[in-house]
């Protein structure tokens, strides 16, 4: 198996608000609970004899299942890496069939999971080790500091939530106890049919015990856009502009860096709509958005493009499933040819140009 190693700095990026649902910060007994959940998980070291084998923990306050990989067997990135509910195991098995994956930073597209990972001191931050300094707690040496992050997909890795930090607890301690086992019983973890994972199951009904039980888990379908309401007056008027032979590519590709309101928001991957000719080569529209506001600007952007050349194309192209949904209602409603393609060949051009001229700077 091959994980991705998530970035383990936090980056302070200038830019525009685009704040997703977060929770209260842990107190200091959450705190307290979860780094001795940490230090309990490093002086086991099962990276020692683990390497990337999959289970399963189930978030006993939501019944949500966090598919647990443990990292290290290589001598590098000592961690446990908790990919929560079906989104995260989307991210994880696209992993397994493109393990080359080379942009980090398309991945946060696609990243929910929590973290503890083991580094060198200068990648925490102060508000790390506050935290750490208000426990009392010291470490030294290389891969020695506990560092635990949150990825939410389209946003850069952040501080933990009360919640998340509870069940990172949790994960930890049901880690450990999975680990100790499989040293004991190499064929523990070995499933007994296809697609069928090890899971830890909290019944709270029998004493606040945990379960084993394996459950399959195939790659779950990927999640819809939802199509905002349009304009019925607006699409009446692109309507009866006259129709073309033309095709118009819609895509989106990753600004370098990221934005970021203030230190205390959670930094998001910022994304440039484009709709390009696909004969000409020429852009006819761009937009900027983030994780909030994707489907908005995909439709505005497309619907501007028609307004402005008067003309609507005979098809038009994608390259996500997500933006099929986006787009369809517009699709239907002119008359116009939606098809999902491998590959839109002049987003990618135009995105390869974009990044050069990014890179100039």
């Amino acid at each position: 198996m091959t994980t991705h190693t998530p970035s383990s700095e936090d980056r302070q990026l200038p830019g525009t608000p685009a704040g997703p649902p977060s929770g209260p910060e842990p107190t200091l007994e959450e705190w307290r609970d979860l780094f001795g959940a940490v230090i309990e998980f490093k002086e086991l070291e099962p990276w020692k004899w683990m390497n990337e084998e999959l289970f399963g923990v189930q978030d006993p306050a939501s019944g949500e299942i966090g598919w647990c990989c443990i990292t290290g067997a290589l001598g590098e990135h000592f961690a446990l890496i908790v990919y929560r509910g079906d989104e995260g195991f989307r991210a994880w098995a696209a992993l397994q069939l493109d393990p080359d994956f080379e942009n980090e930073e398309e991945m946060l597209l696609y990243q929910h999971l929590v973290t503890a990972s083991f580094e060198d001191r200068e990648l925490t931050s102060p508000k790390d080790r506050e935290v750490m300094k208000a426990l009392g707690l010291r470490f030294r040496g290389r891969s020695a500091w506990p560092l635990l992050r949150s990825y939410l997909p389209g946003y850069f890795p952040w501080y933990l939530t009360a919640d998340e930090a509870r069940f990172l607890a949790i994960a930890l301690r049901q880690a450990i106890d999975v680990a100790k086992r499989f040293r004991e019983e190499p064929a523990y973890l070995k499933p007994p049919g296809a697609d069928q994972y090890l899971v830890r199951l909290f019944d709270g009904q029998h004493g606040m015990v945990w379960n084993d039980r394996w459950m399959a888990q195939l790659m779950p379908p990927a999640p819809l856009l939802h199509a905002p309401p349009i304009d019925s007056k607006r699409l009446a008027k692109i309507r009866r502009m006259p129709a073309t032979h033309g095709v118009l590519e819609v895509g989106c590709f990753t600004m370098p860096g990221g934005v970021q309101e203030s230190p205390g928001e959670r930094p998001y991957l910022a994304r440039v709509v484009v709709v390009m000719d696909a004969d000409s080569r020429m852009m006819l529209g761009t937009d900027t958005t983030g994780p909030l506001d994707l489907p908005e600007k995909l439709q505005e952007c497309l619907l501007s493009v028609l307004e402005n050349i008067r003309m609507r194309p005979d098809e038009v192209r994608v390259e996500d499933e997500s933006f099929v949904s986006v787009l369809k209602p517009i699709a239907g409603q002119l008359a116009i040819k939606l098809k999902l393609v491998d590959e839109l060949t002049r987003v990618r051009e135009a995105a390869a140009e974009f990044q050069r001229f990014a890179g100039m700077f």
